[in-house]
C-alpha cells in the first residue's frame, strides 16, 4: 500500500506534519521506519484527530514524546483511544507510559486489567 502512495500527495505532507509537530528528524525517521503505514494514514481524517485529542490530555511535548517511543498510538481507531484514556482517567491512572502499555495491549488482556465495569466510556 504504501508503494502506490504519491510521494508528493501523501508521503511529504505526513513528514512535514510531524515536523510541525516538534518531532526532530530522528525521531520521524524511527517512526518511519517502524511504521510507515503511517505515511498513508490521511492526516486530517486519521492522524490530527488523534493528536488533537491526546493534547487536551497531555502537553505537546509529552505527546510527541508519546508518538516517538510508541508509533503505532497513531494507527490505533480513535474508538480505541478514547476508550482506553477514560478507562485510564477513570482509574486516576493515566501517563504516557500507561497509555502506551494499554494501547498495546489486546482487548482480552485489557479486559483483564480494567475489567467492563470498570471501564469508562468515553463522554
Amino acid at each position: 500500500q504504501l508503494l502506490a502512495c504519491s510521494i508528493a500527495e501523501n508521503l511529504k505532507p505526513t513528514v512535514q506534519w510531524l515536523k510541525d509537530l516538534g518531532l526532530s528528524d530522528l525521531q520521524i525517521a524511527k517512526i518511519v521506519a517502524s511504521m510507515p503505514q503511517l505515511l498513508g494514514c490521511s492526516i486530517e481524517k486519521n492522524l490530527k484527530p488523534k493528536y488533537v485529542f491526546l493534547q487536551g490530555l497531555f502537553t505537546s511535548k509529552e505527546v510527541c514524546s508519546i508518538i516517538a517511543k510508541f508509533p503505532p498510538l497513531l494507527a490505533y481507531s480513535f474508538k480505541r483511544l478514547q476508550l482506553r484514556t477514560s478507562t485510564l482517567i477513570g482509574s486516576g491512572q493515566l501517563s504516557g507510559s500507561s497509555l502506551i502499555k494499554c494501547m498495546s495491549f489486546t482487548d482480552e488482556r485489557f479486559l483483564m486489567r480494567f475489567p467492563a465495569d470498570a471501564q469508562v466510556s468515553p463522554p
